[in-house]
């Protein structure tokens, strides 16, 4: 059988895939079934990806199955969240896997052989939970720390921080040619979703009647956040009450969530530097990647 080699960080937020025969796509992690019979007579009662989800997204209910950054993991279960819920969370995965094949030409007249990304520090329940998930898809799987193959596929010859902030954690990992133990890496708990909800509850707090998403709040972030010392003034026009545009200053409210987010990393790197001896600290910190 005719094999297909494939490479997959699944993401919070978006999924990258890259295969043997050189076709790459990143998709977002994310899954959508019709919300109600009459969406389902239009729509079909299987899940929608991609750009079908966004064109019916009204119509949708919608999953995020990695939100919260980790699969089963025991950070998810010191939630709140039902075993029920989880248990739909997996499923979510495994579509959002198999549809990632699909795109990149996996079929089942292929043998496919993988290499999962995980985060840096996954407990063993999360890497079971995931290894079940990818055999549903893939002949033969492999998981790897995602901070570690960004190394390793960047070809890097001098020891070095990597420093991966996705949107539901952050992973630091102490790179020095050869697979990273425990100890050499870690994963924060904070990313990119936890700046948004810092902004859009700040938003609706200082704001009364304010007219904002979440989606909205992530779109200003990425195009107008930083810490780069900037003292320019960062002005949106959002409705708020029965005005249908009123202009509002967010200098503060981003810098400040993400200064937390600055901390998170901070952190991270300090709990890996005090896993490595201190004649190594200088050749990790003078390459941060």
């Amino acid at each position: 059988m005719e094999k297909l080699f494939a490479g997959i960080d699944l993401g919070t937020m978006h999924s990258v895939v890259a295969a043997s025969n050189g076709m790459r796509r990143v998709i977002p992690t994310e899954i959508g079934w019709a919300k109600d019979p009459i969406a389902a007579e239009r729509l079909g009662a299987g899940p929608l990806f991609g750009d079908a989800l966004e064109k019916n997204r009204l119509a949708l209910r919608t999953m995020r199955p990695l939100q919260k950054g980790v699969l089963k993991s025991d950070y998810a279960n010191d939630s709140t969240e039902s075993e029920e819920a989880i248990a739909e969370r997996i499923d979510a995965t495994g579509h959002i896997l198999g549809y990632a094949l699909q795109s990149v030409g996996g079929s089942d007249s292929l043998s496919v052989r993988g290499v999962l990304g995980i985060p840096a520090i996954s407990s063993r329940r999360c890497i079971n939970t995931l290894l079940s998930v990818a055999q549903q898809w893939m002949d033969t799987v492999v998981l790897v720390p995602e901070p570690f193959a960004v190394g390793y596929s960047l070809g890097l010859s001098d020891p070095a921080l990597i420093i991966d902030i996705g949107a539901g954690t952050t992973d630091v990992c102490h790179y020095y040619g050869a697979l990273p133990s425990e100890h050499d890496q870690t994963t924060v708990h904070f990313g990119g979703d936890h700046v948004d909800e810092l902004i859009y509850q700040h938003l609706l707090a200082d704001n009364p009647g304010i007219s904002i998403s979440l989606r909205t709040v992530r779109n200003l972030k990425e195009k107008l956040g930083g810490l780069d010392g900037s003292s320019a003034p960062i002005i949106i026009r959002v409705p708020v009450g029965n005005k249908l545009a009123k202009e509002i200053d967010v200098t503060v409210t981003l810098k400040a969530a993400l200064g937390k987010l600055a901390e998170a990393v901070f952190s991270g790197i300090c709990e890996v530097l005090s896993a490595i001896p201190p004649e190594h600290h200088g050749a990790a910190l003078s390459n941060v990647i």
